[in-house]
């Protein structure tokens, strides 16, 4: 989520300082499951053009392709000087998030992070 201040700049919420690629946050994904590695693939433009005709779903997909174009890259320095605001390690969110998928029995808590 991205605010503007009183003075018209954006704060953003934090984030992991690590740059990663798509295939690297799927490879983690993976990795922390326990599966095997798996590759990404993607629909060809002219594909998701002639899909959108018929298709909500690829109509959506379509509008939003240019978010894939380029990295999206957010700095978070801002709220972690000003406000001590940290981000969940990706590796320890990512850990958590499968436990509660794999072990629904077990609920996960929120908790605050220092």
């Amino acid at each position: 989520m991205n605010t503007p201040d009183a003075a018209g700049e954006m704060w953003h919420l934090p984030n992991d300082p690590h740059t990663r690629t798509t295939q690297e946050l799927v490879d983690s994904i993976y990795r922390q499951a326990g599966q095997p590695r798996t590759r990404i693939r993607s629909i060809p433009p002219l594909l998701l053009r002639a899909l959108a005709i018929t298709s909500p779903v690829a109509r959506e997909l379509l509008e939003m392709q240019y978010q894939f174009e380029e990295p999206f890259i957010v700095d978070s320095s801002k709220i972690t000087t000003r406000l001590g605001a940290r981000a969940t390690p990706l590796d320890q969110a990512i850990a958590e998030t499968v436990t509660s998928y794999t072990n629904p029995s077990r609920p996960h808590t929120a908790r605050a992070r220092s």
